[in-house]
């Protein structure tokens, strides 16, 4: 699962400007939370924390920019009328 997080994340991160990239974000993100539950359960004897971590981390920061591209893009479709060749 920590492996999973950490690949989603940072392809998601690579493919933000497309749709698939906010699936791998969120994807990044479960997996990362799934992945550091197995690991807190596991009493020590399983490893990989950090890339859980680091994937939930990249996921989110993928979230995180895909929200802002579209609310700049949903604040700028409005002032469409102000070209001049419209």
């Amino acid at each position: 699962m920590s492996v999973a997080a950490l690949v989603c994340g940072i392809v998601g991160l690579v493919l933000v400007f497309c749709w698939v990239g906010i699936v791998l974000g969120v994807l990044g993100v479960v997996f990362g939370l799934l992945g550091m539950n197995r690991v807190d359960a596991s009493g020590g004897t399983l490893q990989g924390r950090g890339l859980a971590i680091a994937g939930g981390i990249c996921g989110a920061v993928t979230i995180a920019i895909f929200i802002a591209l579209l609310i700049f893009v949903l604040a700028n479709s409005s002032n469409s009328s102000t070209y001049i060749w419209s």
